[in-house]
């Protein structure tokens, strides 16, 4: 006859450090369990029932074979705010808090959000600065979806206005104090080398930039200095990869650079600019 042994949060936690981290572990135990890290690090001889059990194999199998945390758990941490993520949404990233930094300091009536994904920058702007208009648009309509249900979530009552555009396309004319965008720019050759979690799961029209990882900088500033009030800024998240195309199209289309940002690692992540025709 077998004998049953009795599992415990200490025993599933201890055999999935072969294969997972230990943050990544606390995260699908509590998911799985629907506890949380505090409840799970406070009673370690909690023992989950079958069900539990069977749940959090389930959840610990898709992380080993690749899955995103963000996808698997359904939310991210972005600016101390937890997003719902799905996989019609890039995750939101720590390096793009600075885009948000930068926007709230500079404390604009009115701010244009181009592919919004999430909602994570346009969200995260209208929770800090409450009087600041903000449009935001995705040519996805199951990310606008998404986008959307985290602003009444996380902001309840709220006045940002979604759009489903691509781009400039189908949005009124308007001009704005911050054009903003964290726009695809890993070159299309490069995203097979990418981490499996990443090239394989996240959305591929949110990571290809093209073939020299630029087209969307292309598009968003063919026309972004049009809706530019008349001290306005267009805030882009970039990469060093391209960073320099970047500001060769900058030059091409009128702008001038007022200054490139390095992220904490020291890659260029940011980079604003202006227009001497913004306003006209």
């Amino acid at each position: 006859m077998a004998v049953s042994v009795e599992r415990t949060v200490e025993d599933l936690v201890r055999k999935a450090g072969c294969f997972l981290d230990f943050p990544d572990i606390y995260l699908l135990l509590g998911k799985a369990l629907n506890r949380t890290k505090e409840f799970l690090l406070t009673y370690p001889q909690y023992a989950p029932s079958h069900e539990e059990v069977a749940n959090w194999e389930a959840l610990k199998k898709r992380r080993i074979d690749g899955e995103p945390i963000a996808y698997i758990t359904g939310e991210k941490e972005f600016y101390s705010l937890r997003f719902k993520v799905n996989r019609h949404t890039l995750i939101p990233r720590p390096e793009t808090e600075m885009l948000v930094d930068e926007i709230i300091g500079r404390a604009p009536e009115s701010l244009l959000d181009i592919g919004t994904g999430t909602g994570n920058i346009a969200i995260s702007v209208r929770k800090h600065l409450e009087s600041c208009n903000i449009v935001a648009t995705d040519s996805d309509c199951e990310a606008l979806q998404c986008a959307r249900k985290n602003a009444e979530r996380i902001l309840g009552s709220h006045s940002i206005q979604f759009i489903l555009s691509d781009f400039f396309k189908s949005l009124p004319y308007a001009r704005f104090d911050v054009v903003t965008s964290n726009p695809p720019y890993i070159r299309t050759n490069r995203i097979p080398g990418l981490q499996r979690e990443v090239c394989v799961f996240e959305p591929v029209e949110a990571l290809d930039g093209g073939e020299r990882g630029t087209d969307a900088y292309e598009k968003i500033l063919e026309s972004a200095w049009r809706y530019l009030t008349a001290d306005g800024a267009v805030i882009l998240e970039t990469d060093p990869d391209v960073v320099h195309g970047v500001c060769m199209i900058t030059r091409q289309k009128g702008y001038r650079v007022e200054r490139i940002e390095k992220d904490h690692t020291g890659d260029e992540r940011m980079i604003v600019l202006t227009h001497p025709g913004r306003g006209v």
